[in-house]
C-alpha cells in the first residue's frame, strides 16, 4: 500500500485537497488557496463509496479523471493522488474503522437527509491524511459538503 509519495523533502510543506473529482471552479479554488499555504500541492481524487446510501447510485457518480486532471495541471498542482478502494479501505468497505461525525454536522446540509453521509466523508478524509501526511490540509468553512 504506501501512500503517495513524498513530494517535499527538506522541510517543504505540503498541502491536500480532497476531492471526488468531477471538478469545477471551487476545487480550483482550493487548489490555490492550498498553494499559498504550502510549497507542493496534492490533491486526491477518490469517489468514496461510504459517502452513499442505500438507494444512491455510486455508479453514476460523474467519473471526469482526464479533464480533471488537465485541470489540476492548469492550477499548478503537484500531484494528483488516485488511491484506489484497497488503497482506503484494505479490509474492504464493510470491515473498514468508521470514524464518526460530530453530531452537529451529522445531521445539517446533506446529513439532514442522507444518513452516515457526513461519516463516510469524515472517514475518507481520515485515509487521505494518513496516507498523505499534509502539513496543512484543505478545509473550507462554507460549505463543508462541496469541499470533498
Amino acid at each position: 500500500m504506501g501512500g503517495a509519495p513524498r513530494l517535499a523533502p527538506g522541510g517543504q510543506s505540503t498541502a491536500l485537497v480532497p476531492t471526488m473529482g468531477n471538478l469545477h471552479e471551487g476545487h480550483l479554488a482550493l487548489v490555490a488557496a492550498a498553494r499559498r499555504h504550502a510549497d507542493r500541492v496534492i490533491a486526491s481524487i477518490y469517489v468514496n463509496p461510504a459517502q452513499f446510501g442505500a438507494g444512491e447510485d455510486f455508479t453514476r457518480y460523474p467519473r471526469t479523471l482526464q479533464a480533471d486532471l488537465q485541470r489540476l495541471e492548469a492550477a499548478h498542482c503537484d500531484l494528483a493522488f488516485l488511491p484506489d478502494e484497497t488503497a482506503i479501505y484494505p479490509r474492504g468497505l464493510k470491515g473498514a474503522t468508521r470514524v464518526r461525525a460530530a453530531p452537529a454536522l451529522a445531521n445539517i446540509l446533506e446529513g439532514a437527509f442522507r444518513p452516515g453521509h457526513f461519516d463516510g466523508v469524515v472517514t475518507v478524509v481520515a485515509c487521505l491524511l494518513n496516507l498523505t501526511t499534509p502539513t496543512w490540509p484543505c478545509s473550507v468553512k462554507r460549505t463543508f459538503s462541496n469541499c470533498w
